[in-house]
């Protein structure tokens, strides 16, 4: 996982500062089109800003951050966690993006923690003292070591700055995006949103992410060589087979968030033409839900590189950022200027709070409208249109408990679904079967264990409207069958509902 060489971050840095060549410090470096790089002295100070320290474990971790001014005494701001990408660090990721400034105008606190591994710098600038690390993709050891030391820093930030515990977000770029997917497994109780920017979805996430929502904002180029949208360019640094494509991680997060609507779409946002590049974006999201669930932009034709990292700069000093990536890093590709990353994000994390995303428990005796997402003992359900049948109008999301998460209908045996059915009513399945099905004048009911001595059987059209109803007599723990004349019935799909006691089990039946 590469990230922006250090040359080109001190470039960003110029113009981000609205510095001048009279008061910024000459690097010596040659420009192309003549001169020499100069770095303002303010930035200079920035890139050399002693880190803050915590102890992890026994072991010493490194880290910057920016509070605003604006935040007073009596407020709980909240936290914004910015992961760099490989071979950089927290002071360049703070100029990179101007995540200052942001947390400045909004009044939050950004943190900037380094990785664990420390790394020679790209590119050496003369006279600048500069720090690299990276990001281990895919060691467990040090991911789970670098979970420690966000959950600690978490922990610090609440104690020293009185941060709000329920607005804790974090994002990242490129390696620092790839941690960042891994935090919202092992963090799940502590983020209440994420943002990635050119980084993919690894599927070991996916298969163990924990039974809440997680808000996710994931960018990415197109035209990204470093890390490729459709994950098909070998990667030296990571086992392409171990990760989504871009479009199969963000429906893997629709699924997980219990998306049900359409995504709502914004196509070819180009509002700058001379980027090679536009953008589009989809914002999924849940009506049971009120904040924006999933979202997805995507940068056609962008490159490797932070959007709108530099778009408070003067023209004449972008025109020649271009001009340098191109001549000299050009598979990093476009920069693209249409939007701000970081703008995008603060924007995403805004309305979200940790405690929104909290799967509610199942209450059976609660009304819930097309949508609503429950947890009922580790089962997450969606209530859902009949024709998403699963048993009566709730759908098996996932099986917290299960390693394979989000079972399809088809991998659901009678055995587990009567489980399901169980544990969503509070009591004991009973063996109930309908045959045959599809019907035609006549099917029959059996229950193997009756419970109690008296079942209420009822009928129901696809509208939920009654057809038939009547009471079912038996002995309990005793088989019972019955015949039912269907007659009268139309041709359709049917929903036949049996309730004795707390137990609730539903049948679907075709009348042909």
């Amino acid at each position: 996982m590469k990230c922006l060489p250090k040359s080109l971050f001190f470039l960003f840095l110029l113009g981000a500062f609205g510095a001048s060549a009279q008061t910024g410090f000459d690097t010596g470096v040659p420009l192309p089109s003549g001169g020499t790089l100069v770095v303002p002295f303010d930035v200079k100070d920035r890139i050399e800003k002693p880190y803050e320290s915590i102890n992890v474990g026994g072991e010493t971790r490194t880290y910057g951050f920016y509070k605003s001014t604006k935040i007073t005494g009596g407020q709980r701001p909240a936290l914004v966690i910015a992961l760099h990408g490989n071979t950089a660090d927290g002071n360049l990721m703070a100029v990179q993006t101007s995540f200052d400034q942001k947390a400045e105008d909004e009044s939050f606190i950004v943190v900037y923690p380094n990785g664990k591994t420390v790394t020679a710098p790209t590119f050496n600038i003369p006279g600048i003292a500069q720090q690299s690390f990276q990001w281990a993709v895919e060691d467990a050891a040090i991911i789970n070591d670098d979970m420690d030391f966000f959950n600690d820093l978490i922990d610090k930030m609440i104690a020293d700055h009185n941060i709000d515990p329920q607005r804790v977000y974090m994002c990242g770029e490129s390696g620092g995006g790839f941690r960042t997917f891994h935090a919202t497994e092992s963090l799940a109780n502590r983020l209440a949103a994420v943002a990635i920017f050119a980084a993919l979805t690894p599927r070991d996430v996916i298969a163990s992410v924990p039974c809440r929502l997680m808000p996710i904002l994931h960018i990415h180029g197109t035209g990204d060589t470093q890390v490729d949208y459709d994950n098909v360019a070998f990667n030296p640094v990571f086992n392409n087979a171990n990760y989504f494509d871009v479009e199969s991680g963000i429906d893997e997060w629709t699924s997980i968030n219990a998306v049900i609507n359409p995504a709502t779409v914004t196509t070819n946002v180009n509002t700058n033409t001379t980027d090679g590049s536009s953008v589009d974006i989809d914002h999924y999201f849940n009506s049971w839900f009120a904040p924006t669930r999933v979202r997805r932009i995507r940068v056609n034709n962008g490159g490797h590189l932070w959007p709108g990292g530099y778009s408070a700069y003067p023209v004449w000093f972008r025109d020649d950022v271009l001009e340098l990536i191109n001549n000299f890093f050009p598979n990093f590709g476009n920069m693209n200027l249409d939007i701000s990353a970081t703008d995008e994000m603060w924007n995403f994390f805004r309305p979200n709070r940790l405690n929104q995303n909290n799967i509610p428990a199942f209450n059976p005796g609660q009304a819930y409208p097309v949508g609503a997402v429950v947890n009922a003992s580790g089962w997450i359900m969606r209530r859902a249109n009949t024709s998403t049948f699963l048993f009566g109008f709730w759908r098996l999301e996932r099986d917290c408990n299960s390693i394979s998460p989000r079972l399809a209908v088809a991998d659901l045996s009678e055995e587990k679904i009567a489980q399901v059915q169980a544990v969503l009513n509070g009591g004991e399945a009973m063996a109930f079967s309908v045959y045959p099905n599809p019907a035609n004048g006549e099917t029959v009911i059996r229950i193997d264990n009756f419970q109690g001595e008296m079942a209420n059987v009822e009928l129901k059209d696809m509208n939920g409207r009654s057809v038939m109803a009547w009471q079912l007599a038996g002995t309990d723990g005793a088989a019972v069958q019955e015949t039912i004349d269907l007659n009268g019935v139309a041709s359709g799909v049917y929903f036949l509902q049996l309730q004795s006691g707390n137990t609730f089990q539903v049948e679907r039946l075709v009348k042909r």
